[in-house]
């Protein structure tokens, strides 16, 4: 199953959609929130390209990196993109 999440950060001017695919054959909390997490996760880091988000530092487990706690949920992370309308 592949599902999108997505988080906005509050100020509204940075947000992110990730497409996950699961093993799972429905949509559990502990999957939805992990979802929304890796959405923040790739606002949060500022990365551009899949490979640097799945090696960063897992913010909520800073023992693990995101591909090792997707790994580790039997998720992969399929596409993602950061919209950011700050000025720079």
């Amino acid at each position: 199953m592949k599902r999108l999440f997505n988080y906005v950060h509050y100020t509204g001017q940075v947000g992110a959609m990730v497409l996950l695919e699961f093993k799972a054959k429905r949509l559990s909390p502990k999957l939805k929130m992990l979802g929304e997490r890796i959405a923040m996760q790739a606002v949060a880091v500022e990365v551009n390209s899949k490979r640097k988000l799945l090696e960063s530092e897992y913010i909520y487990d800073d023992e693990l990196t995101v591909k090792e706690m997707l790994d580790v949920c039997e998720v992969k992370l399929v596409d993602f993109k950061v919209m950011d309308r700050r000025s720079k």
